[in-house]
């Protein structure tokens, strides 16, 4: 065999159901297999055609979408990444697709022909029933989405999450005036009205655009460039149909208008929606505080995943989309590391899991791996206290990896006795790389500037970052390094990266991580906290 369908057999071997197989039907998968490149766009499988293959996904992402015979709008049904398998079910079941199987991020699939499949089934019953399984579920949220319009949380009235907090101006204000009312009232936009009935509303990106961009003279009245007949909405309007108008015409805000009056009571902005949604049971509710399994969690994390891409699919800004899925993220390792002390037993010392990079930033994606840490008490002693937590650490990693959040290539994790330190080796390695000449020290001190504790002794954590930044406040070295970073850094490919941003003034050319690379070469040395 060699080297290249050696190290696919060992891919496979990783993955389920391909782990239950023996050696002998692994070979005879992967000697039949072919590998194939598909570029972000790349439509695989398209619904209501033939598909002779089932294909294992190397790296990259795929979304799996359900069309709705009604009016041929695409339901996302989920999203797979790396290591997950999408086209069995025309090979288990009718060879014509349901569903359409997008690639989202550039991918390596794994292609696996019908007849090397179904040999394999036939072998391995359990192998068959795991794909059977999975199809069938498919199937039945295909179904259910598709007689549902609107979840629980998007049913949700304009009246119980709008923003009461408004800039109501005159059409005949001065645009001076009105700018000073928004400052005053913390908004971005502000309702115009004409004898109490909204006329127009006026944002933020029209005073860059309609003012700044052509030199207009404050002084002028309002009514020249605010949009005039907004699209409005009532209290009693559900947040799906808000949320529906915004991406249908583009916009971010829309003024809530009581019916009988159409007096403005409040404004909902597409951030509303995401902060109702960030405080929805699919997130941190009970489904997580009762999960006593990995797979439980699983599920959760999935729902979740779910619904955050169909957010980004209508528009919603990446930096709200990711942090939706750090949220989740956090209370799944937070779980997690309570079950685990519920087999593991009682720590013998305190400790505290940290996470650092992007998940420290709260900056997660689609296809985001683990990168964390544990700082243990200095009351630690590796001849009694080593087992436990190098057992913890092992649970929580693969348990992670069983969730959805992939193991760190890099071995970034607590399952590295490498990332498992007292919180005075911590202090110590931290002071280290701050200060030695060796980039991959200082490419360790910038990872864990964004160190963030999700469980347990918060303020050893602290006490670490605190001490870190102290060090950096004086380190040249670091400095240079980190602008260097920041300038060589290149634009961003796509959003499951979470790298974009809105377009803010100049810095709309600069990506979420070149901003988060001069933050950190202009902070440091100010001893400011990110």
């Amino acid at each position: 065999m060699t080297i290249e369908l050696e190290e696919i057999s060992g891919f496979l071997r990783c993955q389920e159901p391909f782990s239950q197989l023996d050696p002998q039907h692994i070979s005879h998968v992967v000697s039949t297999a072919t590998m194939r490149y598909a570029p972000r766009g790349t439509v695989v499988v398209a619904p209501k055609e033939s598909n002779d293959y089932c294909f294992v996904i190397r790296s990259g992402a795929v979304d799996i979408s359900s069309e709705d015979d009604s009016d041929s709008a695409t339901v996302l049904l989920d999203r797979r990444e790396a290591g997950r398998c999408f086209g069995y079910s025309t090979i288990l079941g009718d060879n014509a697709s349901r569903y359409r199987i997008e690639v989202v991020e550039d991918a390596l699939l794994l292609a696996i022909h019908r007849d090397a499949f179904l040999d394999v089934c036939h072998a391995n019953p359990q192998f068959r029933d795991f794909f059977s399984h999975q199809s069938r579920r498919m199937r039945k949220a295909a179904q259910e989405l598709a007689h549902r319009a609107t979840s629980k949380m998007l049913a949700t009235p304009c009246a119980e999450f709008m923003s009461r907090e408004l800039a109501v101006v005159s059409a005949s204000d001065s645009l001076y005036d009105v700018a000073h009312a928004m400052d005053a009232s913390a908004v971005s936009a502000a309702i115009v009205v004409r004898n109490a009935t909204v006329v127009g509303i006026v944002t933020d990106r029209d005073f860059r655009s309609k003012v700044v961009g052509k030199a207009l003279s404050v002084e002028n009245p309002v009514s020249e460039v605010m949009s005039q007949e907004p699209v409005v909405v009532y209290p009693d309007t559900p947040a799906s149909h808000a949320l529906l108008l915004m991406t249908e015409h583009g916009f971010h805000h829309l003024p809530v208008v009581e019916e009988s009056t159409h007096a403005a009571v409040g404004m909902v902005e597409s951030r509303s929606v995401m902060r109702l949604l960030k405080n929805d049971p699919l997130f941190l509710g009970r489904d997580v505080a009762r999960a006593q399994t990995a797979d439980e969690l699983t599920r959760v994390r999935s729902s979740s995943v779910l619904t955050a891409a169909q957010l980004a699919q209508r528009g919603a800004p990446a930096q709200e989309v990711s942090a939706l899925l750090s949220v989740t993220a956090d209370s799944i390792a937070q779980r997690l590391c309570q079950l685990a002390e519920q087999r593991l037993g009682p720590p013998p010392v305190p400790y505290a899991f940290v996470v650092v990079g992007s998940h420290g930033r709260k900056e997660l994606g689609f296809v985001s791996d683990q990168d964390n840490a544990l700082v243990i008490s200095d009351d630690f002693r590796a001849d009694r206290h080593s087992d436990y937590f190098s057992q913890l650490g092992t649970l929580l990693c693969d348990e992670l990896n069983q969730t959805g959040q992939v193991h760190c290539p890099g071995e970034m994790m607590v399952s590295n006795p490498r990332w498992r330190l007292t919180h005075s080796q911590w202090r110590e390695s931290l002071r280290g790389w701050i200060t030695a000449p060796e980039p991959d020290a200082l490419m360790y001190a910038q990872t864990f500037f964004d160190m963030r504790s999700v469980f347990g002794d918060h303020g050893m954590v602290r006490s670490v970052h605190d001490d870190s930044i102290a060090a950096a406040h004086d380190s040249r070295r670091l400095h240079a390094h980190l602008a260097a970073v920041a300038s060589r850094r290149e634009p961003p490919l796509g959003f499951s990266a979470v790298l974009y941003c809105s377009v803010v003034g100049n810095m709309r050319t600069l990506s979420i991580l070149k901003k988060v690379e001069f933050t950190r070469s202009f902070s440091s040395p100010g001893f400011i906290h990110l």
